[in-house]
Order: C-alpha cells, then sequence, then structure tokens
C-alpha cells in the first residue's frame, strides 16, 4: 500500500484533545482508518516531539496522560514512523523520570537502541537507562 502523506502535528493534537468540533471529527476518522490499515501515512520524530511539547506547556496535560494517548497511536499499523521501535521505552522514561525532558529521554534511549553505552554530555541529569553512562569531553 502507498503511503498517503505526511502527518503533522495538528492533526494528531485535533484528534487528542478533540478541541475544534470538526477538525477533530476528522481527524479521529482518519486515525480510526489508520489504526485498521486502510491506510498508511508517514510522520517524522519532529511531528512527535512537537506534539509532546504542545499539550505539556501548552495545555499543561499530564505526561502520563500525554503518553497515553500519543504513544498508542504511533504503534497503529499505518504510521510509518523511524525509530517506532523506541517510543513506548521513551515514553515510559519520560513518565517516570520527571528531571527528563522528552528529548532527553529520547537520547538515552537511542543510545542504547544503537547498542552504544555511553552518552556524551555535560548534563548531568542525563541518566536512567540501564547500560548507558554519561561522560563529559574530552574523551580518552
Amino acid at each position: 500500500m502507498a503511503t498517503s502523506g505526511l502527518l503533522d502535528t495538528n492533526v494528531f493534537l485535533r484528534h487528542i484533545l478533540q478541541d475544534q468540533a470538526e477538525h477533530s471529527r476528522l481527524a479521529t476518522e482518519l486515525f480510526a482508518r489508520i489504526e485498521l490499515g486502510e491506510i498508511t501515512v508517514r510522520t517524522l520524530d519532529t511531528v512527535v516531539f512537537e506534539a509532546v511539547y504542545v499539550m505539556e506547556q501548552k495545555f499543561s496535560m499530564p505526561r502520563n496522560v500525554i503518553a497515553g494517548s500519543l504513544a498508542p497511536l504511533l504503534g497503529f499499523p499505518g504510521i510509518e514512523l523511524s525509530n517506532k521501535e523506541i517510543y513506548p521505552a521513551v515514553f515510559e522514561l519520560w513518565v517516570t523520570t520527571r528531571r527528563l525532558s522528552f528529548a532527553d529521554a529520547f537520547h538515552l534511549v537511542s543510545a542504547k537502541h544503537l547498542g552504544l553505552d555511553t552518552i556524551i554530555s555535560f548534563d548531568r541529569g542525563l541518566r536512567g537507562v540501564e547500560g548507558v553512562t554519561r561522560v563529559e569531553p574530552p574523551l580518552g
């Protein structure tokens, strides 16, 4: 099945927030078709990051609510997303480790997923993934 197009942040937001009657209805209908695998769309990591940011910062939604509404959508068969398989672990780390930003959780989980045991950073808060150690430059 051919990919129908690139899915933007606002479609995720309208579906999750149900805050604009017509757009929310259309977004929800689209996600129903994506869930069934009737259509395939591509989205980007930046779309996920923007959706998390908007829900957390603009709508003051708790992390567990954001994760509980966004993560299942990313798992739909009709969603194409690079790194799709790491998002459940990213959301779990982000929800359970309050000091980490979403980006930091993504970076830590990505390091582990890539088979790397080190993350090079000055950020002393970067911890929380077993087997990934933070080191500061310069290296070795």
